[in-house]
């Protein structure tokens, strides 16, 4: 039966240029683990003769993925941060996302490390790190 739990989700990252082996990620902040922003999928236009017409956008999707500030997913993260700057080339990175209370299982691809925090917000507790993957493509893929 499907549930809206998603404390049983397993998000594995895949980074072949730094590391030899999938990377699961885990201790995700309280409210947010992670989303993926709406993207524009088509262009609806009307003519001055009130005609509408419209057509396919080919877009990238822009995922959020919150972290607390002691996860270990932040080492995940900084290690390719750090070999983007150091090699001045992005890192293609591919990931699959399996959320059993819902029955889903999710293939991402083709992404980028877009948005990555030099460190996160110091306050009374160190707070969350976000971290932006840019996907060429995003499908399900079964369960």
């Amino acid at each position: 039966m499907a549930t809206l739990t998603t404390a049983n989700s397993v998000f594995t990252l895949e980074a072949p240029d730094v590391f030899s082996l999938p990377q699961i990620l885990q201790g995700y902040a309280t409210e947010d683990a992670f989303s993926v922003a709406q993207y524009e999928l088509a262009r609806a236009v009307m003519g001055v003769d009130a005609k509408m017409s419209g057509g396919f956008v080919p877009a990238v999707k822009e995922q959020d993925i919150v972290f607390q500030a002691d996860s270990v997913s932040n080492a995940v993260m900084q290690q390719i941060v750090g070999v983007m700057e150091t090699t001045r080339e992005v890192v293609f990175l591919n990931a699959t996302i399996l959320l059993p209370g819902q029955n889903e299982l999710w293939q991402f691809t083709r992404g980028i490390l877009t948005k990555a925090p030099a460190f996160g917000a110091i306050k009374k507790n160190a707070e969350p790190r976000t971290y932006q993957i840019t996907w060429q493509d995003i499908q399900p893929a079964g369960i």
